[in-house]
């Protein structure tokens, strides 16, 4: 961050542009959009729209006009630029909320910010002609619209989905208009529907070729949404990714799997951004060693570096799971979704014992991190043992870097955890902790920068000491974590 922050101001000096301005610089984009510091995405817009029609060399003979215009669109371009304004803020003091400040926004806050391009929403075609409607269903049904997550999948969903129906459906009728009204736009959208009482869940998903499940958490729930969708012959995705929701999933395909597979219907569960992203990056990886060099992974570890990441209330909840959950995942162990290694258990995948090292790829101190991905990539590693391409004594590890051993040794995200699960309820009551359908505001979203670097290795040939090794590095776009994410190829 600090060479980044010294590349910007040299860039600054050099060519007198905005793009990593010092605090020397009598350039200051707040002030020529007359906006706060803590303004967002949409305030910064309709600022410059109010002020460019006023100074637009088109409409304004003034000499001084077109000057005055440039200014305008450099200050909004730089602002709505995250990692320059991130930069920006740290270098003039306007410092983000620290650590038990109330960071977070409510539900109508974020859901003010989102902001609707008209062209695009306008612009989405229907169904494609070949597409077979005859049965009246949507294509995709969110249900769950109306929580934090399911919300900005209303938003993605009305600018992307190209050629498929969608529809929505939550608890909240008012939340529900509010969404109708800002992304019901175009062809593609099919409506709204409320869910008041359990009855209602299987004549709203019946109307769905596929069901997109954004509620939770899954462990208060249960799977009755995953059964109804079996009734009515619909296909289910569910985004889990804590470990108390996967531990809930697993209950639910041991219970609703043999009827979904007897009915013809798919469950696709732990499609959570981390697990998807976890396990896609290592079947990169396991896949390339495979087919290029014809060698069967003996392990992948996973780094992960991140800044500023915030998580939403009904998250935190979910990253807690319930009451007796540590005694649950001791009574499980960490393979309860299956890979485990054919040597058996052995001291390393204990991972509440887990002690630090020194690591050799990153050259510095690192801990075993406590996410849930790890038992998901496990997961597919016994699934696919029979193609041969993961070994048969696989393992997976995710670690957090740390700068020093002792820091390490404290393992501060292990520790944050125990802390949430025995203090949630109290902190919960003082404020200190988001609730259900709070989360982080669209600045707080898109300068969340993280990268995770996936390093595999090959089952050692007899004659050599070290397996060849491949890696590839995933990380979101430039709009931070709530942008597309990509990665590498290995």
């Amino acid at each position: 961050l600090v060479r980044r922050i010294s590349q910007a101001e040299a860039d600054t000096s050099s060519k007198g542009k905005p793009g990593g301005v010092t605090k020397n610089d009598n350039f200051d984009p707040y002030k020529v959009l007359n906006v706060p510091p803590d303004a967002t995405d949409a305030m910064i817009k309709s600022a410059y729209r109010k002020a460019s029609l006023k100074v637009h060399p088109d409409r304004n003979p003034d000499p001084e006009a077109a000057s005055l215009f440039r200014q305008l669109t450099d200050a909004k371009d730089f602002l709505l630029n995250p990692l320059k304004r991130m930069l920006y803020n740290l270098a003039h003091g306007h410092a983000p909320k620290r650590h038990y400040e109330v960071w977070w926004s409510s539900w109508d806050e974020m859901f003010g910010e989102l902001e609707v391009d008209e062209e695009d929403g306008q612009a989405i075609p229907g169904p494609h002609p070949s597409l077979n409607i005859e049965d009246g269903r949507t294509d995709v049904l969110v249900f769950g619209a109306t929580g934090f997550v399911g919300t900005l999948a209303c938003n993605v969903l009305q600018h992307h989905l190209k050629s498929r129906t969608w529809a929505i459906a939550g608890r909240d009728e008012r939340k529900l208009g509010a969404l109708e009204n800002k992304f019901g736009k175009g062809s593609s959208y099919r409506g709204k529907m409320c869910v008041q009482k359990p009855a209602d869940i299987e004549h709203v998903v019946r109307s769905a070729r596929v069901v997109v499940d954004f509620s939770g958490p899954k462990f208060l729930m249960g799977h009755v949404v995953a059964e109804a969708c079996v009734k009515s012959g619909t296909h289910y995705i569910e985004i889990s990714g804590f470990g108390a929701d996967i531990m809930a999933s697993k209950t639910a395909l041991d219970e609703v799997g043999p009827k979904a597979e007897a009915a013809g219907v798919s469950l696709v569960y732990f499609c959570g951004v981390g697990c998807v992203q976890t396990d896609f990056a290592s079947w990169i990886l396991v896949n390339h060693l495979h087919e290029q060099h014809g060698l069967r992974t003996r392990r992948i570890d996973a780094y992960e570096m991140s800044q500023n990441s915030r998580l939403s209330g009904s998250v935190i909840l979910t990253a807690r799971g319930p009451k007796d959950y540590e005694e649950k995942q001791k009574e499980l162990g960490y393979h309860f979704l299956g890979g485990l290694p054919g040597d058996g258990l052995q001291p390393e995948d204990d991972e509440d014992k887990a002690r630090p090292k020194e690591d050799r790829y990153a050259g510095t101190w690192a801990n075993l991190s406590e996410i849930p991905e790890m038992a998901v990539v496990r997961c597919s590693a016994g699934l696919f043992k029979k193609a041969e391409t993961y070994g048969n004594n696989f393992r997976f590890m995710q670690w957090i870097l740390y700068p020093d051993k002792a820091a390490a040794e404290m393992n501060a995200l292990r520790l944050q955890n125990k802390f949430l699960r025995r203090g949630y309820d109290k902190h919960l009551e003082l404020n200190k902790l988001p609730g259900r359908g709070a989360g982080p505001c669209e600045r707080m979203r898109k300068e969340t920068v993280y990268t995770r670097i996936y390093v595999a290795e090959g089952e050692r040939p007899a004659a050599e000491e070290e397996g060849l090794r491949a890696h590839c590095i995933f990380s979101p776009g430039p709009g931070g974590a709530s942008d597309f994410h990509e990665g590498t190829a290995a």
